[in-house]
């Protein structure tokens, strides 16, 4: 995933003498090995190359459509990673295959992102006590990863994976539109920006309350009709210990009030005319399904939930394929994005996520919800870090909709809606009928918070 992560390494190291000789068994066998390996490597480098797969929204080419990545990196991680142990380890990568040089490079990304939840400690080839030469290729029935792992000896072991190319994806239920509309701007961080779950009326003219969260500071506004935002109140949020550099911040509203969940705290209003908060220190699970860990900037979930590779996660987003079933939770790790099957999570094939995701219900006006068009979303930022200008995707999950169970594919159901910088927080409304997507605008220098909406193109 890009712009963060948080994986966990362990240390060690080991070598291993060997003697030489022509005649020494040991050295022969090494040279039978090394001779299998360029035959190996000769063979795939012979291997016709097939086009890229076009992705659904018909704009790039994504290697996310083009293979099982997903369960292929895993695999052949693993494999490496049963030779290796957790002893410092060099990768390589190489591409052979057609896959762009960008599209290599995901791939790359997704092999070391692997290796380290596998238990991997990533190194330089001078610290290495093994180095893993990998080569992407591929025949006629897919992309083929070839990993060459020696040690620092020289020997070397050979683990080849397919990873099976996907049948083209058929065309999502739904496609869909994606709109923004600014609501304010501000100099100082926006965490997050909510209205409250309620709408009041004043000389028959509705008027809506929207609650800015910021690191230190929570302030109300209000607007009746088409006028403007009116500042009602403000009030400090007093931490009693250090917030992190890079805060995070929840808003969780209600008809009359609201709870603002920031790191190792939770602050809670009693009145909002005049506006009255009240903090206090608490580890309580933040409204994402998880408890936020403020020194390392993820969320945790217990052992008994899910397996260790989705313990901690950077985002998520209750992924409903009707608005009657129980769900399923999707989210972004270290590791690359999964989703929920009872207590095992299952990798999704989506290379271009981001580390922030939110759920959006998309719906078409005067249609009925059981309408076809109508269906969640998830929303994705791009995978590019804080220095450049950030945009948002609406995607499907393969058999959303379906009875069959959900699978490993994630198809993009919309344009790419751009804005004037990285986006640094992403946070569903409380109806999901909206996500809040808050931007640093990379020229101005100041915050902005958009809502987003979609309506369905059919």
């Amino acid at each position: 995933m890009a712009k963060h992560s948080n994986a966990l390494s362990r240390n060690s190291s080991r070598s291993r003498k060997t003697s030489l000789g022509a005649r020494d068994p040991v050295t022969a066998r090494r040279v039978k090995l090394a001779m299998l390996l360029m035959l190996v490597l000769l063979l795939l480098a012979a291997l016709p190359r097939k086009a890229r797969a076009q992705s659904v929204a018909g704009s790039n080419q994504v290697s996310e459509q083009s293979a099982d990545w997903a369960t292929s990196t895993g695999q052949l991680a693993n494999n490496i990673f049963a030779i290796t142990g957790p002893n410092a380890v060099s990768v390589a990568v190489e591409n052979r295959s057609s896959l762009s040089t960008q599209e290599a490079s995901e791939v790359a990304d997704l092999i070391t992102a692997r290796l380290r939840s596998a238990g991997a400690r990533l190194s330089t080839p001078a610290g290495a006590a093994y180095r893993a030469s990998i080569t992407i290729s591929e025949d006629v029935h897919g992309f083929v990863l070839a990993s060459a792992t020696t040690t620092s000896s020289g020997a070397p072991s050979v683990q080849i994976v397919q990873a099976p190319r996907l049948a083209a994806p058929a065309e999502p239920v739904s496609q869909v539109s994606l709109r923004k509309h600014l609501l304010l701007t501000a100099n100082q961080r926006i965490l997050d920006a909510q209205f409250l779950n309620g709408q009041a009326y004043v000389n028959g003219v509705p008027q809506r309350t929207l609650v800015v969260l910021e690191p230190q500071r929570v302030t109300v506004y209000v607007k009746q009709g088409e006028g403007q935002w009116q500042r009602t109140g403000s009030a400090d949020l007093v931490s009693h210990h250090p917030l992190p550099r890079d805060t995070r911040g929840r808003l969780w509203t209600r008809a009359d009030g609201f709870d603002a969940y920031l790191p190792g705290m939770v602050c809670s209003s009693s009145s909002l005319a005049p506006l009255a908060v009240a903090c206090r220190d608490s580890d309580d699970p933040w409204p994402v399904d998880g408890f936020y860990n403020a020194a390392r900037n993820y969320f945790t979930r217990g052992l008994d939930d899910f397996s260790d590779v989705a313990t901690k996660f950077y985002s998520a987003a209750i992924f409903f394929v009707t608005r009657t079933d129980h769900g399923h939770i999707v989210f972004t790790t270290a590791s690359g994005a999964y989703r929920s099957e009872g207590n095992q999570p299952v990798p999704l094939s989506a290379l271009h996520w981001g580390s922030d995701i939110a759920l959006l219900f998309t719906t078409k006006t005067g249609v009925p919800e059981q309408n076809a068009c109508a269906s969640f979303h998830v929303l994705a930022t791009s995978n590019l870090d804080y220095s450049a200008p950030d945009s948002l995707r609406a995607y499907e999950l393969e058999g959303q909709g379906l009875e069959n169970a959900m699978g490993r594919r994630v198809f993009a159901a919309s344009d790419a809606l751009e804005f004037p910088g990285p986006i640094t927080a992403l946070w569903s409304d409380i109806n999901q009928t909206a996500v809040i997507a808050i931007t640093h605008n990379l020229e101005t220098g100041s915050y902005e918070a958009y809502s987003i909406t979609a309506s369905c193109l059919q």
